[in-house]
């Protein structure tokens, strides 16, 4: 049932975006969807949601599916967005709004292979109960936000396929830095943009990471030797740069199969 409903909410976003345009849907989804909400409860309920959803051309979907899309981005049952994976709409393009910072339950969020462009939001770095963040393969632009430092919980960041520009953010005395997610597994945001600078000793420190990508980008200056700590890389990808100087010790990273 759970992969019936996602199939058919995917086939409905072309329609949705066409009435809402896509900055319009990102809107409405971080407003907590105000279209398909209870007035009174200021939540989206089965009721409600089948109410409302011919407004959205949702009107082909069940009430078992309702229930299901209902449950599976609402999995602690609160009413409030927990998921929202909106991956592989081209026709979903525009600028990602502020307001995505509204939505402060978010855990997983994947906008894979849409037309996004433009900066992405500094907002973002409110959604401090991400784990999963998937931004790969749009076209935004601009330098990559600081404040993607503050998701503490974050396990997963992809912003690969985009064209982010500038140097790598790092903590600074009250500017927070890539380097604060000391729960990071996958890093996953420099590969196939436009970044300059050096590669920061900082991730070095990270030691949960387990997949790091520097390739196809404008990176110049030395790998910092400080990389042979993380002792769980499995995939460490540096192609396609301006790298100089020796490569460090890895003899540590008994995990790497990729290099």
């Amino acid at each position: 049932m759970a992969s019936n409903t996602q199939s058919y909410f995917e086939d409905l976003l072309p329609t949705m975006a066409d009435k809402l345009g896509g900055e319009g849907l990102i809107e409405e989804f971080s407003n907590g969807f105000p279209l398909l909400m209870d007035s009174d409860k200021g939540v989206i309920t089965f009721n409600s949601l089948k109410r409302n959803a011919t407004l959205l051309g949702l009107q082909e979907l069940k009430d078992d599916d309702l229930r299901e899309m209902l449950r599976e981005d609402d999995f602690d049952g609160d009413g409030a967005l927990n998921q929202m994976d909106l991956s592989n709409n081209k026709g979903l393009t525009g600028t990602l709004p502020s307001l995505i910072g509204n939505l402060n339950q978010l855990t997983t969020l994947i906008l894979i292979g849409c037309s996004f462009f433009g900066p992405i939001p500094d907002s973002i770095g409110s959604l401090q109960q991400l784990v999963f963040l998937a931004l790969n393969a749009n076209s935004f632009s601009g330098p990559i936000p600081p404040s993607i430092g503050n998701l503490s919980n974050l396990s997963w960041l992809d912003l690969t396929e985009n064209q982010l520009n500038g140097t790598i953010p790092v903590s600074s005395g009250s500017t927070t830095g890539l380097d604060m997610l000391v729960k990071a597994r996958h890093f996953k945001i420099f590969d196939i943009n436009k970044l300059t600078g050096s590669i920061p000793d900082t991730p070095g420190y990270v030691q949960t990471l387990e997949a790091i990508c520097f390739n196809w980008n404008s990176l110049n200056g030395p790998v910092p030797s400080n990389l042979n700590n993380l002792t769980s890389v499995r995939e460490l990808y540096l192609s396609n740069n301006n790298l100089n100087g020796p490569l460090p010790n890895l003899t540590g990273m008994n995990f790497l199969n990729s290099l």
